[in-house]
């Protein structure tokens, strides 16, 4: 080597050991996203002490911790009881610290705010709202919370209330809200909440949201509420009758997204005449809202047809006048059929997702069925081991062609009670075999949920080890099918069991 190049090497050298011990600075907006990912669910106590963590690691880092609003803006205010099935009922287990709430406030400060409150007894077995006033710590950490948010109004741009009704009463002030930047809010009350009758003089307040609310989510009346209905984008409310329903939703025409919860029992007074909900693309109704839906309805941008039930863990009520209106369990599933056909026919669609849970045979949906054809993704809940496994392995497998030719993925869900536990796993063989055909076909992905197929019995579910399944004929096969890059399979049961993890875990026992 020669001289020079000896020179230049070194230098070379030099250069690459001072720029290796150079500090190597990360610009503040990555550092912030960092932060965000570590701190994702605040108020909560372990985001908390992470967020403190990093403000310990040098004065950089706890200056972006500190100065950047939009880390404390997302916010999740929750009180839940957790039963530990001790049966002692011993209160409200998880709950948010208003110092933390009030710290993350402070720092968000002036940006917008996204938020969510829930107030819930997790089994729904007792009263929670009798719970809380032998508890007056929680009673108060409850309001003081909603108080809390209600005084950052001016910054909501997503804000959302699920609880029991009496946490409604809380929030009388919403007759006063100024929200500019309010584009989302909902009010959900759960499936043990009690009617509440609302003085006869909020009757004619009204609100102050702005136009620039997009989202609307309720399940109860609100008698101030009157949302400008042309800028919504989103909807999911229920409705008195079908003369209501015709009347909002004909001020709603630049929805895309639309649930409707409930339509009453109510006869037609007015001639409602057709409707044309021109940027509706996803549609989701239950059997008692598309039973009473009124004649007339086209949705010609429609690709997502949702029959759905309400949650389970919300009130199946109407925005109606008198409160919280039950629905009749028992609605003509023959009538919400037939309309859902003619709005289907009248539309003129092509349905690229279907998703069918209305606690019916899926056989009664079959007319339904027919106008989806197009359908690539196909969701089918609360199966009934007798009647619609044979319904499935007809149509998907047998019928030639079979229906939904063009199907991508597929979501099975089945409502297991202890004596259809041996049913289900001598189906297995027939889910396989109907998993194989359709996968041949194009199918890419499988969803497999078995819902409540734990007994209560403790010697029982001893006996349905997630070994049973994951060592099963059908979940060595799937192992072997998501495998493969181009096909992905998940399978749970409840509760909050993965039963692919067990079966990719599995090893045969050796001798």
């Amino acid at each position: 080597m020669s001289p020079n190049e000896s020179k230049k090497a070194k230098t070379t050298t030099d250069a690459s050991e001072e720029l290796s011990r150079a500090p190597v600075t990360v610009p503040n907006e990555i550092l912030a996203r960092i932060f965000s990912f570590a701190v994702d669910n605040l108020p909560s106590e372990p985001s908390m002490r992470t967020a403190a963590k990093i403000g310990l690691i040098c004065k950089h880092w706890r200056m972006i911790l500190y100065s950047t609003p939009s880390l404390w803006s997302r916010l999740s205010v929750e009180f839940t009881d957790i039963d530990d099935d001790t049966g002692l009922g011993d209160g409200i287990q998880k709950t948010t610290s208003t110092q933390a709430l009030a710290l993350c406030l402070a720092l968000s400060h002036p940006m917008p705010i996204y938020f969510q409150l829930c107030v819930k007894d997790a089994k729904n077995d007792w009263d929670l709202r009798s719970w809380i006033k032998l508890d007056a710590f929680h009673e108060t950490h409850i309001a003081k919370a909603l108080y809390m948010l209600l005084g950052h109004s001016a910054r909501w741009k997503q804000a959302s209330f699920t609880s029991d009704s009496w946490v409604v009463e809380l929030i009388f002030t919403l007759r006063h809200l100024r929200s500019p930047e309010l584009e989302s809010l909902t009010f959900l009350v759960f499936d043990d909440a009690q009617p509440y009758s609302w003085p006869e003089d909020l009757e004619q307040l009204e609100s102050a949201l702005t136009p620039r609310l997009r989202h609307l989510d309720i399940n109860l009346h609100i008698p101030y509420l009157n949302p400008y209905w042309s800028s919504l984008k989103s909807l999911t409310i229920g409705f008195e009758g079908p003369d209501e329903c015709h009347h909002i939703l004909s001020q709603a025409l630049q929805l895309e997204v639309l649930t409707i919860t409930h339509i009453g029992f109510l006869p037609t007074k007015d001639t409602t005449g057709n409707l044309i909900l021109p940027r509706v693309q996803q549609l989701n109704l239950t059997q008692c809202a598309a039973c009473n839906l009124f004649d007339g309805l086209v949705v010609p941008s429609l690709t997502e047809l949702g029959l759905v039930a309400f949650d389970e863990n919300q009130e199946h009520s109407a925005h109606v006048r008198a409160g919280i209106e039950e629905c009749e369990r028992h609605v003509p599933i023959s009538l919400a059929v037939k309309h859902v056909v003619g709005l289907l026919e009248s539309s003129k669609v092509i349905v690229d997702k279907f998703t069918a849970a209305w606690y019916t045979p899926c056989g009664e949906l079959l007319p339904v069925m027919a106008l989806v054809q197009s359908t690539s993704v196909l969701s089918l809940s609360h199966l009934d081991m007798d009647t619609d496994l044979d319904f499935l392995e007809h149509c998907l497998v047998r019928c030639k062609p079979p229906l939904f030719p063009h199907l991508k993925e597929l979501g099975l869900s089945f409502d297991i009670t202890p004596p259809d536990v041996p049913a289900l796993i001598a189906s297995f063989g027939l889910i396989e075999e109907f998993v194989c055909a359709r996968k041949a076909a194009g199918l890419r992905k499988l969803t497999l949920e078995q819902k409540d197929f734990s007994p209560e019995s403790p010697e029982v579910a001893q006996d349905l080890s997630p070994s049973i399944y994951a060592s099963s004929s059908l979940a060595r096969t799937l192992c072997k099918m998501s495998e493969a890059r181009d096909f992905e399979v998940q399978w749970t049961a409840s509760p909050d069991i993965d039963i692919m993890h067990y079966a990719a875990a599995y090893t045969v026992p050796l001798f």
